[in-house]
């Protein structure tokens, strides 16, 4: 019944389909007797009006967010939520997962397209599947023109997707079990220019982000690593303005040189970071030619 609200704009909350919005199409139903066919067919009728509904009169853009699982009901009605430019899903442990995700693809598919027919609008998708023991990249066989991509989750690679994200502008990446290397070869197949890099793993070591290719306008970077940054790489980026280094065991790391990063104007720290670290990093920041400011952050 929300969905069918004729001016709701924005749908925020983490809610699911129930069996009652989505009935279940398995042809062993059909064999329960007359009630249970008669109950299976009005279902069906009233899931058919909901989606002629979206279809013709929702003007839902943002749909943030919803329970998946068990295939049902929601990856069919994205394909008719033509104004829909937002979405965020949480994926549950599913029993049947080849269909759950064919039927999802085909959603997400649906969804990402329809910035081919409004090309400046902008689509974000986010999207956290660890709840799902099949790798969700399957899903985004066919990404569209998404601008904003969130994942979390455990990914077995990065790099095919990678190269199909044309439009992407902001792309978070989080619990995926990828090393820094492995994303790093992942971002190096981008084909687009990203302006906010956001990357959440226990271990970032390898990561270089330098100016070229995907990273020439990047703006925001935040990288949180809970047991290490070591050896990261971040330098010559011209248009970088913020700089969030999100590690309570922060070393010096001599890979970033903020002085080099002429635009920048916040950098970010770990609230635990303290000491010695955080009073070199402060006197990093006022020898820079824009004073720059710490700000200390805190994460859960």
């Amino acid at each position: 019944n929300v969905l069918k609200l004729p001016k709701l704009k924005h749908l925020l909350g983490k809610f699911r389909l129930s069996r009652v919005d989505c009935p279940d199409e398995n042809p062993s139903m059909m064999k329960k007797g007359a009630k249970k066919v008669k109950k299976v067919l009005k279902l069906k009728d009233e899931f058919s009006k909901l989606k002629d509904f979206l279809r013709d009169n929702s003007v839902l853009e943002t749909l943030a967010g919803i329970v998946i699982g068990n295939g049902m009901g929601f990856p069919q009605l994205l394909s008719d939520m033509g104004k829909l430019r937002k979405v965020k899903m949480w994926c549950d442990s599913m029993t049947n997962e080849s269909t759950d995700l064919t039927g999802l693809k085909e959603g997400i598919k649906a969804f990402t397209s329809h910035r081919i027919r409004t090309p400046n609008v902008d689509y974000s998708l986010s999207v956290d599947f660890s709840g799902s023991s099949q790798s969700f990249l399957d899903c985004l066989e066919d990404p569209g023109m998404l601008t904003s991509l969130k994942l979390r989750g455990n990914l077995t690679h990065f790099r095919p997707v990678a190269a199909k994200l044309v439009s992407l502008q902001e792309l978070c990446l989080s619990w995926t079990n990828l090393s820094g290397a492995a994303i790093q070869t992942g971002l190096s197949n981008l084909r687009c220019q990203l302006k906010f890099l956001k990357l959440v793993e226990n271990n970032l070591v390898g990561l270089a982000i330098q100016d070229k290719d995907a990273f020439v306008s990047l703006e925001r970077i935040c990288l949180v690593g809970m047991q290490s940054l070591e050896e990261i790489i971040i330098q010559d980026l011209r248009k970088l303005v913020s700089l969030h280094l999100l590690c309570p065991t922060l070393g010096a790391l001599p890979g970033v040189q903020i002085r080099k990063l002429q635009s920048l104007n916040e950098v970010g720290l770990h609230s635990q970071v303290e000491g010695d670290i955080k009073r070199g990093w402060e006197d990093a920041a006022i020898s820079h030619k824009r004073k720059l400011s710490i700000v200390s952050i805190g994460i859960q």
